[in-house]
């Protein structure tokens, strides 16, 4: 029964088990490194059943760059940010990074896929064990995330 409080706090209420895999979505810290050491650093939110693809993330974020600031694309290295770093720059400690609450003000992109394929989704929540949900619409909205071509489904 939906409406039961006590039902909401278990998974009983879930449609079925693709749930997990259709509105679960993964929250990371990714950074694009210049060679001349120049950091970004970004929280990106795709579903768990894509990956990002290195080479459309990393176009993608500099296309947000004026045209006469923009580096050339050989010269940039995608990677995770280091734990330390996730942390200085979130306060959350490795796998339960959330886009909310962060100790700095981090640029948000949302996987373009994501968008497409869902109106609502969830993702870390600042625990390892908390997700929270949100409208993707207004999520987008709220944070000013960027919606970009990052991620290709997995196989």
């Amino acid at each position: 029964m939906r409406g039961n409080l006590a039902c909401q706090r278990s998974p009983c209420w879930l449609p079925s088990p693709l749930f997990f895999f259709i509105y679960l979505c993964l929250t990371s810290l990714p950074s694009l490194t210049h060679i001349f050491h120049l950091v970004v650093y970004f929280v990106s939110i795709q579903q768990y059943t894509a990956s990002i693809d290195p080479k459309k993330l990393s176009s993608s974020v500099r296309t947000l760059l004026p045209a006469a600031s923009r580096l050339p694309a050989k010269n940039f290295e995608l990677k995770v940010a280091k734990e330390p770093d996730s942390d200085r720059l979130t306060g959350f400690t490795h796998n339960s990074v959330s886009p909310y609450g962060t100790l700095s003000r981090v640029p948000i992109i949302v996987s373009a896929a994501l968008k497409e394929e869902v109106s609502f989704m969830y993702m870390g929540g600042g625990d390892v064990d908390l997700k929270v949900g949100a409208s993707v619409e207004e999520f987008v909205r709220s944070t000013e995330a960027f919606v970009l071509d990052v991620s290709n489904p997995k196989p």
